[in-house]
């Protein structure tokens, strides 16, 4: 005998399974064509780091010269040239301080004046740029008047940045974030720095900012990104870390930031002056290693009727001088500035003869470290000096040495101390 019921739940299920399946291909059919290339936009993000204010510094790459502020600008300006409705220009901090004296000695408005020419996007606060404390940043970012300079207008694009904040009242000292349209496209951007900025500035220059927690703060930043629509939420985060030798995976402290926080989808990093490309917790990081001698190109890809986040690369791109011609605007920013402080600069304080490296040994030792110790040491009288390795930032020349050349091993206007 036929079971009647078991029959009809039997079809029943049958049914039920084939609606399914159907459905299941139809959306994956419909996913398909969603993502087909006429569906898709991608949004370039080209981003530079740690630029200190090198403006007419001159690298190398094996043997090729790079860098350059006219060179970074025309670089940036015929990517942007390339698709202009879909590129964005940022950076990730220190783009000022510890700088040469072309652009130190103006209190770094030719550097400000370069970002403002090339037409950047957004930026951050790296560690630097409080080596003159929290007024002379404000001036810097919004305008605002200097004995020595004048009055400045300020930069004319977002400086964001959401773990400094007053101990008065706990608020920033800039905007934490915002969301910037690209095409109907949201990209939601937030600005930290490094909170190991409260050890490396003089104290009274921070004294009334605390430093927070960067995983902290991204994470509700990024919450309230994401509420407010941002279809993709970028850090601009003044911390770094290395690619491992063997293995190339990134590690150091933007690596543990990585794996901690969410709803962030690329962190465009700096402070560690290194080269990288990679992924952590899925979170696509860049660093273009410093002083323009590389910038990053970040291509996200979108669907653009669904409005999601499809793919993410990156890439670190050398900025090799025979490959463009500089910017010309530029190159005026610069001239003008060296009406300035050319006299001073130019001044021959001695000879030598020869290079005398910043170089160390596996002890940390380098024949420029010596040189500044024993300066320090016969300067002061003393039985011996301290001299931070990382705090000597070129060679001493063979030959002439000027006094922008001197300037340009210790930018950093530090002060001695003897102790007893």
């Amino acid at each position: 005998m036929f079971n009647l019921e078991k029959i009809k739940k039997t079809l029943f299920y049958t049914l039920i399974i084939s609606i399914n399946i159907l459905l299941l291909t139809s959306c994956q059919k419909l996913a398909t064509y969603n993502n087909t290339k006429d569906n898709l936009i991608d949004i370039n993000i080209l981003s530079i780091n740690d630029f200190h204010g090198q403006l007419e510094t001159t690298s190398y790459i094996n043997g090729k010269p790079v860098g350059t502020a006219p060179i970074v600008a025309s670089y940036l300006l015929r990517e942007k040239s390339q698709n202009p409705d879909t590129t964005v220009i940022v950076h990730a901090g220190d783009i000022v301080g510890a700088s040469p004296p072309i652009s130190a000695l103006l209190n770094d408005e030719p550097t400000i004046k370069v970002l403002k020419t090339v037409g950047f996007d957004a930026g951050t606060l790296g560690n630097h740029e409080f080596d003159d404390g929290i007024n002379e940043i404000l001036r810097l970012v919004y305008g605002g008047f200097n004995l020595k300079t004048g009055y400045f207008e300020g930069a004319n694009f977002p400086y964001i940045c959401a773990n400094v904040v007053y101990k008065k009242d706990n608020k920033t000292i800039l905007p934490p974030s915002f969301i910037k349209k690209v095409k109907n496209i949201k990209l939601g951007f937030i600005g930290i720095v490094t909170k190991d900025t409260s050890s490396a500035v003089v104290k009274d220059y921070i004294k009334n900012v605390n430093f927070i927690d960067e995983v902290d703060t991204i994470n509700k930043e990024a919450e309230k990104l994401k509420k407010q629509g941002a279809n993709a939420v970028i850090v601009l985060a003044h911390e770094g870390g290395f690619h491992s030798y063997k293995t190339r995976e990134i590690k150091g402290p933007i690596a543990e930031i990585a794996k901690k926080i969410k709803n962030v989808d690329v962190i465009i990093s700096g402070h560690t002056h290194s080269y990288l490309n990679g992924k952590v917790n899925n979170k696509l990081i860049v660093q273009a290693s410093h002083y323009g001698t590389h910038y990053a190109k970040v291509k996200l890809t979108f669907n653009k009727i669904t409005h999601k986040l499809i793919k993410k690369t990156g890439k670190i791109i050398p900025t090799y001088q025979e490959r463009i011609k500089p910017n010309k605007i530029v190159m005026k920013i610069i001239n003008d500035a060296k009406s300035k402080v050319g006299k001073k600069i130019k001044e021959v304080i001695t000879i030598s003869q020869q290079q005398i490296k910043k170089q160390e040994n596996y002890a940390g030792e380098s024949e420029l470290g010596n040189l500044i110790a024993d300066a320090q040491k016969n300067t002061l009288k003393t039985d011996f000096a301290l001299v931070n390795p990382g705090g000597i930032r070129t060679n001493l020349p063979k030959g002439e040495i000027k006094w922008e050349d001197a300037f340009n091993v210790q930018p950093h206007n530090n002060e001695i101390y003897k102790m007893q």
